[in-house]
């Protein structure tokens, strides 16, 4: 075999080792410049920047779907009112009051928790708050004879103020203790926080308006029928309202009439009734008469003649121990005024406590009478029958 020198031998592997350490330290400066050019370079790292984008993305994405699916409920006003008839806190009733400790409350006792479901609740007070004694000996109201000037303690106002928000003074016995009377109890209610309107001329402080919302406001207006004069004021109140736009609802709370008549209002309340609604009155609502009245329509309005007594000392019929109580309930939706109406039969004992009449014979035997005696379209009287009455303005 064929073999190189030695001193050739040596050279060859010399050479061997110079190329091979050569090729390595090339290797070693590419992977070097690779590894400083491009993988610790920011600039180049694409990757890195679009996933800190995505979040950004994603929860943008997140928020507009959120708001698309947000249900909007349609908003409106609405209110709760009740009206009752007269309020009398003199004579019997007072006399119930000091032999039950002198609770002022306890004529009211029965009928708070129905008040209580109610925004804003509405009465005739027939009768000054003074601070005279009152004159009128108990009994006296059971012939319906006896003295008639009555007063109420100053201690009946709180009561009072717990059960109503708002009281009509226009009646044949708020004067009963002259100017100063009248003085008295407007002092007496504005210091217990209770609002009135009404005045037995005819003259000033007709109307109030109770203010739901900007956009529901309901007018009161009160009329004394028993002072020869101050209908034109009244009915000049009334356009004014609805002119003016003052109010969505007018509401005339009249004392008027004939007492103890039941199947039918007299003539003039018939032709004052009329008058109201043609100046611009919504609903005509009675007192004065000392029983439930029958209802009437005119023009698409709803009369309600009379209300009856609330709390009162008249044992002599079971007429004058009935009343009648009206539970509104006003919604504003767009332009217009869904209305219902429901008619609250009431008993007073004959310890003049007024409650919501229980027994549901004598409850319906009230509304059935009602709608027999009823001027109203077919479809009022069925209404009437069930106790509720649904119209829109």
């Amino acid at each position: 075999m064929f073999e190189l020198p030695d001193n050739q031998k040596h050279t060859k592997w010399k050479i061997l080792a110079i190329v091979s350490i050569a090729l390595f330290l090339c290797g070693l400066a590419g992977a070097s410049i690779w590894y400083f050019l491009f993988y610790l370079s920011p600039v180049e790292n694409k990757d890195f920047v679009e996933n800190v984008e995505v979040p950004i993305v994603v929860e943008t994405k997140k928020s507009e779907i959120k708001k698309e699916e947000k249900i909007v409920t349609p908003e409106f006003s609405s209110t709760t009112i009740i009206m009752v008839g007269d309020i009398m806190l003199d004579r019997d009733v007072f006399d119930f009051i000091k032999k039950n400790n002198s609770d002022f409350d306890f004529p009211f006792a029965k009928i708070k928790t129905f008040l209580a479901d109610a925004d804003f609740r509405v009465g005739n007070l027939e009768g000054p708050i003074t601070n005279n004694k009152s004159i009128i000996k108990a009994g006296d109201a059971s012939d319906n004879g006896g003295n008639l000037r009555f007063t109420f303690s100053p201690s009946t106002t709180l009561p009072l103020s717990q059960n109503f928000d708002l009281l009509s003074l226009a009646n044949n016995h708020i004067t009963n203790f002259a100017n100063d009377g009248v003085v008295q109890t407007k002092n007496y209610l504005t210091k217990a926080g209770i609002n009135y309107f009404g005045d037995f001329y005819n003259q000033t402080e007709l109307s109030f308006i109770y203010e739901v919302a900007t956009d529901l406001k309901i007018a009161f207006v009160g009329f004394h029928q028993f002072y020869p004069g101050g209908l034109n004021n009244v009915l000049s109140e009334i356009t004014k309202i609805k002119s003016e736009k003052l109010a969505d609802v007018i509401i005339i709370f009249p004392h008027w009439g004939t007492e103890y008549l039941t199947t039918r209002p007299d003539g003039k309340q018939q032709e004052l009734s009329s008058k109201f609604i043609d100046a611009g009155a919504d609903l005509v609502v009675g007192s004065h008469p000392h029983v439930i009245e029958p209802i009437e329509m005119y023009k698409d309005k709803i009369i309600f003649y009379s209300l009856g007594n609330f709390i009162f000392d008249q044992y002599f019929s079971p007429e004058t121990m009935q009343g009648l109580a009206l539970k509104l309930n006003f919604i504003r939706k767009e332009n217009k005024i869904e209305a219902k109406i429901n008619l609250i039969p009431l008993a007073i004992s004959r310890e003049t406590q007024v409650s919501v009449m229980e027994d549901s014979s004598k409850k319906q035997k009230v509304l059935d009478s009602l709608a027999e005696n009823a001027n109203v379209i077919d479809s009022v009287e069925d209404q009437i029958r069930k106790g509720e009455i649904n119209f829109t303005f």
